[in-house]
């Protein structure tokens, strides 16, 4: 990402075939990237995660993924927030799998003027739809990658599940987390 601003969050979403990411697997030139969180598809190492880290200094910012060997086909979204608590910002997460035509994170729960973030994948054939209340991110819909869909919504506080539909019906992942203010405002990506 280019003109990252020192002192901000940037979410980091990932859908990675026979290996699920884990934080050590990451370079930043940011900061070492935490786990918010991550599943997998029934019976195999397909699947999603999501971790968060902070800018440290103005400018450019690159983050790698860095997966044992082998073919893994990952597909990553990266966001940056202002706004957001860069101490402890994940207020709540969720993580669903399922096999149908509609798709969700399960209930997360969210205070006033937080962030959802969430991440859908699968390692099948389909695209997802997102729910016209969410702003996408990232949408991978080249089948020789892990397929994906992120978005993110500023809500009011209350329990949420983030869904997506797709016209077929075949095994998925979800992962959200609602993302905290600082004290005073709230959060919106860049």
């Amino acid at each position: 990402m280019t003109d990252c601003v020192a002192g901000r969050l940037v979410v980091i979403m990932i859908a990675t075939y026979n290996q699920i990411a884990a934080a050590g697997d990451f370079s930043t030139s940011v900061n070492v990237a935490l786990p918010v969180n991550s599943i997998t598809s029934a019976g195999t190492t397909h699947g999603v995660a999501m971790f968060w880290t902070t800018v440290t200094a103005n400018g450019n910012c690159t983050v790698t993924w860095v997966g044992t060997s082998g073919n893994h086909h990952p597909s990553v979204a990266i966001a940056e927030y202002s706004g957001a608590d860069t101490s402890s910002p994940v207020e709540d997460s969720s993580s669903n799998t399922g096999n149908s035509t509609s798709q969700s994170t399960g209930n997360i729960d969210a205070s006033d003027n937080s962030m959802l973030a969430g991440v859908v994948g699968t390692h099948w054939t389909y695209a997802f739809t997102k729910d016209a209340d969410y702003t996408q991110i990232y949408n991978q819909t080249n089948g020789n990658y892990m397929l994906h869909n992120s978005v993110d919504r500023s809500v009011s506080a209350g329990t949420y599940n983030i869904p997506w539909t797709s016209g077929t019906e075949e095994p998925w992942f979800a992962v959200g987390a609602a993302i905290k203010k600082a004290t005073v405002g709230s959060v919106k990506i860049r």
